[in-house]
C-alpha cells in the first residue's frame, strides 16, 4: 500500500475538509473532485511500477509446461487463460489437500480420497482422482 494512503497527515487533511463541508465552507463535490485527483495521481504514479506477486510453484503444467501456482480457488497454470489448465481446490464439496494436487501433477492421479459429496447431497463417497488426456479430472472408484 502506498505510503501516501497510510499517512495520518492525509487522514487529518480529509477530516478538515469534511468539517469544512459540515460548516458550509466547501461542497461535497469539491471534496470528491479532490479525492478523484488524488487517486488519478496515484494511478499514474504506480501504473508503471513493477509489482509482481510471488506464488508458490507446485509443479509443471501438464498441458503447456509452464508452472502451476496457487490461486484463491484453484491451482492453475501461471500462463492463465492462454493455457487454461486448472485444478479446483474444492471438488464435489471436498477440499483437495496439497499432496493430492502434487500427485495429480506428478503421476496424473491421486491415492484414494475420502469424503466427496454426492450430487444429490445425500451422503459421501471415496474415489481416486485421475487426470484425463484433455487435462480434466474424473473419478475412479477402483
Amino acid at each position: 500500500v502506498p505510503e501516501e494512503i497510510k499517512s495520518p497527515k492525509l487522514t487529518a487533511q480529509w477530516e478538515e475538509k469534511l468539517q469544512a463541508i459540515e460548516k458550509g465552507n466547501m461542497t461535497s463535490g469539491e471534496f470528491m473532485n479532490g479525492i478523484a485527483g488524488f487517486v488519478c495521481g496515484l494511478t499514474q504514479k504506480y501504473s508503471n511500477a513493477d509489482i509482481s506477486i510471488s506464488r508458490k510453484i507446485f509443479g509443471k503444467c501438464p498441458k503447456c509446461g509452464g508452472n502451476v501456482v496457487e490461486y484463491s480457488k484453484m491451482y492453475g497454470c501461471e500462463k492463465g487463460k492462454s493455457c487454461g489448465f486448472k485444478i479446483w481446490k474444492t471438488i464435489s464439496g471436498k477440499s483437495l489437500p496439497e499432496g493430492a494436487v502434487l500427485s495429480l501433477l506428478d503421476l496424473g492421479r491421486t491415492a484414494k480420497l475420502k469424503g466427496f459429496k454426492k450430487k444429490d447431497g445425500k451422503g459421501k463417497f471415496d474415489a481416486i482422482l485421475v487426470m484425463n488426456d484433455d487435462f480434466t479430472l474424473s473419478f475412479k472408484f477402483k
